[in-house]
């Protein structure tokens, strides 16, 4: 198979003209054979580059390539996600023209120097070694650089649901790149019967989002206030007003630049914080943490940038030091804990760091949370990167909540690190976002309530976390939809609770096999589960929902 026709099958997925020209592939399987069809694996990795040559091609491939195949894999997703696949191959090639540029600099330095300038100078070892790192890490065969590829392969609705500080409204994050506004009827709890919810406001987003935060500060009474935040791909920190005019496009306030200098690319966070009193903000991202001051947008970039690793001018550069990996998850002590400045950051990489952005410019602690469950209870509840941290109404006990886990992590933070109890009894067997909540216990009681959705739609609740070491279950639940509960999320008065759920139907084999693909060359789509949606309930005295 020649590259024009991989080029010609291609060019569905392709947006951008300039990347059509295909210089590399990586091809195995019923591909290679001409023998694709819809319900065959995706068996190809496309790089775009005229000058390549069959050298870079090998550097470039095998993991994204693995992962391209394995993650996920039929060409009916391709057809039905243009965009990821498009920001797959279109991100690769990035990588490459940026390997490529480093290899260059990295080459003619080491022309113009001798073996006697490398004796006893070890700022220039280092700087070197620094160099030498950059340039592998760009290749893309890291574990962290095949998670990120992973997560173009996420065939599944993450919706994203927050309260605003006032909590009149919900913000909605929503799978095809909108941000909804959602007032609260003010009759909600005295209606007797089940009121439509429609939004009041909605923001169309240039590229998918995977953190929304409302602002701290947000007040329905005063427009002025009504603003969040967004961090996209390719994209700089944008601030938008939630309810803008009908007539008009949504267009951003003003934005915030977080680059790489080196490259000038734009940094993609994975996690944001706007903490009270809203004059700072922070974002998580790969191995950094940064702080920005909301006053002061445009070009300037965060004020202060903490490094979870050593410096990349180091040897020891995520040899054992620090927390490496991805930023997934922040989240503030509470005000009214004895130390309410302290930031729980957590990584893919299973790992959890406590940070004071007021005092220090390090890790207050770090540890890995890897094996915490089996060392501890005899037992492992799984898991596959942290995917939020939440902190309990008194600022003493800490949550770790992880992908593809049956368990959550309770630390009291208090301790020495060893984990105090596992909340078990959650199905969640998906790489799908499922968020939790904490509340404080009823009747101003001791520990805390932990309210999480799952995967098969329903919602759990424990009661007194915090007061008993060991494995524990849920108090009691009830079924709330009939899909993947990905947000759940109370009011701050504790009589109402909303979830949020959603996922993808992919067709299955009989599907495929079946009058409605396969045999007759039409497409077998992909379809969204009964029960997606945003759904409020109130919580009686008996703390019965309804």
């Amino acid at each position: 198979m020649s590259l024009s026709d991989i080029a010609r099958r291609c060019s569905t997925i392709m947006r951008e003209p300039e990347l059509s020209p295909v210089a590399w592939v990586g091809v195995f399987g019923s591909f290679a054979r001409d023998q694709q069809r819809a319900e065959s694996d995706v068996d190809l990795l496309v790089g775009y580059r005229k000058e390549a040559t069959s050298d870079e091609i090998y550097f470039i491939g095998d993991i994204t390539l693995l992962v391209g195949k394995t993650i996920y894999g039929s060409e009916t997703w391709m057809l039905d996600n243009q965009f990821r696949a498009a920001a797959l191959v279109q991100d690769t090639h990035r990588r490459l023209r940026t390997a490529l540029h480093l290899g260059t600099t990295l080459r003619h330095k080491l022309a113009d120097l001798s073996e006697e300038r490398f004796i006893g100078d070890d700022s220039l070892l280092n700087e070197v070694a620094s160099d030498l790192e950059e340039l592998l890490s760009a290749f893309g065969n890291d574990l962290e650089e095949a998670e990120a590829i992973n997560a173009y392969f996420w065939p599944i609705i993450e919706p994203l649901l927050e309260w605003t500080a006032d909590g009149t409204s919900l913000l909605v994050g929503s799978s095809d790149n909108k941000v909804s506004a959602f007032v609260l009827p003010a009759d909600l709890l005295e209606a007797d019967v089940v009121q439509p919810l429609k939004p009041q406001g909605s923001v169309q987003l240039p590229e998918p989002s995977p953190c929304i935060a409302p602002a701290p500060y947000f007040s329905l009474s005063i427009p002025a206030t009504q603003t969040f935040l967004v961090g996209s791909r390719d994209h700089p920190l944008h601030l938008y007003h939630a309810f803008p005019a009908a007539s008009e496009k949504p267009m951003p306030l003003c934005m915030y630049k977080l680059m790489r200098h080196e490259t000038e690319a734009y940094i993609t966070p994975s996690s944001m914080l706007w903490p009270s009193p809203g004059t700072h903000f922070l974002c998580g991202s790969a191995n950094r943490i940064d702080y920005f001051d909301a006053s002061r947008p445009g070009s300037d970039g965060p004020i202060h940038t903490i490094h979870t690793i050593p410096s990349k001018r180091h040897l020891l550069k995520g040899g054992g030091v620090g927390m490496k990996g991805t930023v997934s998850a922040l989240s503030n002590s509470p005000p009214s804990a004895p130390s309410s400045a302290i930031v729980a950051a957590g990584t893919w990489t299973r790992w959890m760091g406590l940070y004071d952005m007021y005092r220090a410019d390090k890790a207050v602690a770090n540890w890995s949370i890897a094996g915490a469950d089996l060392l501890e209870f005899g037992h492992d509840f799984g898991g596959q990167g942290i995917m939020q941290t939440r902190w309990s109404p008194c600022g003493r006990y800490l949550v770790v909540n992880e992908r593809h886990a049956s368990g959550l992590l309770v630390y009291d933070i208090r301790g020495n690190g060893k984990v105090l109890s596992v909340l078990a009894g959650r199905h969640c067997q998906t790489q799908q976002r499922l968020t939790c909540d904490a509340f404080g216990s009823a009747d101003d009681g001791p520990g805390f309530e932990l309210w999480a959705g799952t995967e098969a739609g329903t919602v759990q609740v424990w009661d007194e976390v915090g007061l008993h070491y060991g494995v524990v279950y849920p108090k009691w639940e009830w079924d709330a939809h009939q899909s993947p509960i990905g947000s759940t999320i109370l009011h701050p008065s504790g009589s109402v609770v909303a979830t949020c759920a959603g996922a993808w139907r992919h067709p299955s084999d009989g599907d495929i096999d079946g009058t409605q693909g396969g045999s007759n060359g039409s497409k077998v789509k992909t379809t969204i589960l009964d029960g997606s949606g945003i759904k409020l309930w109130s919580i009686t005295g008996q703390q019965m929902p309804k």
